[in-house]
C-alpha cells in the first residue's frame, strides 16, 4: 500500500513538473498582453486623420496657453481655414464633454497620453464611419447623451481632413 502510494505521488509530482515547467500559450498570450498594456501608445500606432487629430489638440493647447489663435495655427498646419474651423470644433466639443481637463503632451512627443489616445480611437473610428467602435472607446466614459454630437462634430473635422 505505501509502495503504490509513493508511485502516485511520484507520477502526480513529475506531471506537475512537467505542467510548470512549459509555458502554456495562454501563458505566453497573457505575458504578451501584459507587455502591450506596459508600452505606452505612440502616434505612429493610429493612421493619419487620427494623428493630425492629436497634434492639433496639442497645437491648440499650446495656442491657449500663450494667447496665439488656435484657428490660425490649424489653418497654417491642415491647409486650410474650412479644415481648422471642424477640427477646432471636434476639439472644443471633445473638452466640453470630457469629464476633466484634458492631459496633452508637447507636439513633438511620439508617446500619447490616455487622453490623446482616446482622442486618437475615437478619431479613428469616426474617419471609419463605425459608429459602434466610437460608441466602444466611449463606453463607461463619457454619457451616453452627449457621444452623438461628439460622434458627429468627430465625422465632421475627419471628413475636412
Amino acid at each position: 500500500m505505501r509502495a503504490r502510494m509513493r508511485r502516485l505521488l511520484a507520477n502526480h509530482s513529475q506531471e506537475r513538473r512537467a505542467i510548470t515547467d512549459k509555458p502554456s500559450s495562454s501563458t505566453a498570450s497573457r505575458a504578451d498582453l501584459i507587455a502591450a498594456l506596459a508600452r505606452p501608445p505612440r502616434l505612429g500606432d493610429f493612421g493619419m486623420g487620427a494623428a493630425k487629430a492629436v497634434i492639433s489638440l496639442r497645437l491648440v493647447a499650446l495656442c491657449v496657453q500663450s494667447g496665439h489663435d488656435p484657428i490660425a495655427v490649424l489653418a497654417r498646419r491642415l491647409g486650410g481655414v474650412g479644415e481648422a474651423k471642424a477640427m477646432f470644433g471636434f476639439l472644443d466639443r471633445c473638452g466640453a464633454v470630457w469629464p476633466e481637463r484634458m492631459a496633452v503632451h508637447r507636439p513633438c512627443c511620439p508617446v500619447l497620453g490616455p487622453d490623446e489616445a482616446t482622442l486618437a480611437a475615437m478619431a479613428m473610428a469616426a474617419d471609419a464611419g463605425d459608429h459602434r467602435a466610437f460608441e466602444r472607446v466611449l463606453d463607461g466614459f463619457i454619457r451616453p447623451d452627449r457621444r452623438e454630437g461628439l460622434f458627429i462634430a468627430a465625422m465632421g473635422a475627419m471628413a475636412q481632413l
